[in-house]
């Protein structure tokens, strides 16, 4: 009995330590009428964090981080508008593992961008550092998953 309590005590500190760099969050958006919530992973660092909406209709939650750093998760109404000026035609899209589309790049000055699409939800980051990468590609990831799921 006394291993089983062990292993369940370090399961538990070892999930909690999996998510220490990043903060929980949520967005809640509106589709067809329905509000929905999805649960966010944010990397921790961000100076600040707000809902904006467009006269579009689209809808997002930013976090800022110290240089030009952001993370975002939104919902779009209007498809042709966004964040980011990805361009199917020229950035290269990947399938998502969880359904939806990947867009990702280098901009010059090597700074990474991202932004997955799964519906009109997005979320993504942008002038993020290759030391910093992996941990937003986790949290857009984390985002991304949960939609439907």
């Amino acid at each position: 009995m006394m291993r089983w309590l062990i292993l369940l005590f370090i399961c538990f500190f070892s999930s909690c330590m999996l998510f220490s760099g990043y903060r929980k969050s949520s967005f809640t958006y509106s589709e067809n009428g329905t509000a929905h919530t999805v649960p966010v992973l944010v990397p921790r660092g961000y100076t600040g964090s707000s809902i904006e909406r467009d006269s579009a209709g689209n809808t997002w939650r930013m976090f800022r981080y110290p240089g030009r750093g952001f993370f975002y998760v939104g919902y779009w109404i209007d498809s042709l508008t966004g964040l980011q000026d990805v361009q199917p035609q020229l950035h290269q899209q990947k399938e998502h593992p969880s359904g939806g589309w990947e867009f990702k790049s280098m901009d010059n000055d090597h700074l990474f961008w991202r932004e997955l699409r799964k519906g009109g939800l997005r979320t993504g980051y942008r002038y993020i550092s290759p030391a910093a990468e992996p941990a937003f590609d986790s949290a857009s990831n984390y985002t991304i998953w949960k939609v439907g799921n």
